[in-house]
């Protein structure tokens, strides 16, 4: 069994935690106090993306295991899955868009003047750089302290594994839908569940398929934080969503 990894950074100054009361569901978000640990975070504001939609950049390199026209599949079936849910009425108020290939594979947010950021999806072809390497995936999220908006999130999949893009997925291969649907979710901002099979469960068994498919879960958890009415519940109150601009 392997594990899947979200990571949070800070980029501003902090500020008294605040108490984040989640439903009775067991999804969970994110939060400005969630740091490395797999438990959900009980303080902290929920991070979000405050415009209709954000971009993302693959990098353009790809990986010898997979093609870039693979992961440009791939990636998109992963983040139209959550778009393609429905909080109602209608779908999540949030959508991914791929905006393109880059050159760059650094993690992070640059807050330089002038700097420009991208959201960036990438392979290590090479040694996995972490300490744990059960680790199929990992997502680092940059968002405001203050606020718990979202500025930057990138993805980098341990490429050193069994990467498989397309059915039939081996006994012993990693289905690339289930990781990037995984990873998607963090993108957006949500944590890992203690609900087993649940696209947001943070352990994957190698050959599976379950996890590609959002469980209701893992519905709760998109359409609480992205309601269809284009509201962004914060802790200090909702807030309209921006226009998409990617």
């Amino acid at each position: 069994m392997r594990r899947f990894v979200a990571f949070a950074l800070s980029t501003s100054l902090l500020v008294t935690p605040l108490l984040f009361s989640r439903d009775a569901a067991a999804f969970c978000r994110t939060t400005t106090e969630s740091g490395t640990s797999q438990a959900c975070a009980q303080t902290g504001k929920p991070v979000f993306w405050r415009n209709a939609c954000v971009g993302y950049k693959l990098n353009e390199s790809a990986s010898a295991k997979v093609t870039l026209a693979e992961t440009t599949t791939v990636t998109g079936n992963a983040f139209a899955s959550w778009s393609a849910l429905s909080c109602g009425t209608a779908g999540p108020s949030i959508s991914a868009v791929n905006i393109g290939t880059t050159k760059s594979s650094t993690i992070g947010y640059d807050q330089a003047s002038g700097a420009t950021n991208e959201n960036i999806i990438v392979y290590r072809d090479g040694d996995w750089p972490y300490a744990d390497q059960s680790q199929v995936a990992l997502t680092t999220l940059t968002y405001r302290k203050d606020t718990g908006e979202l500025l930057d999130a990138d993805m980098e999949v341990n490429a050193t594994l069994k990467l498989v893009p397309a059915d039939p997925i081996p006994s012993n291969g990693f289905d690339l839908l289930t990781v990037f649907t995984h990873e998607a979710g963090h993108f957006l901002g949500l944590a890992h569940t203690d609900v087993p099979k649940a696209t947001m469960f943070a352990s994957y068994d190698p050959g599976t398929v379950d996890q590609r498919t959002q469980k209701q879960d893992d519905v709760d958890g998109i359409c609480a934080a992205y309601p269809s009415s284009g509201s962004r519940p914060t802790a200090a109150g909702s807030v309209a969503a921006d226009k998409c601009d990617p």
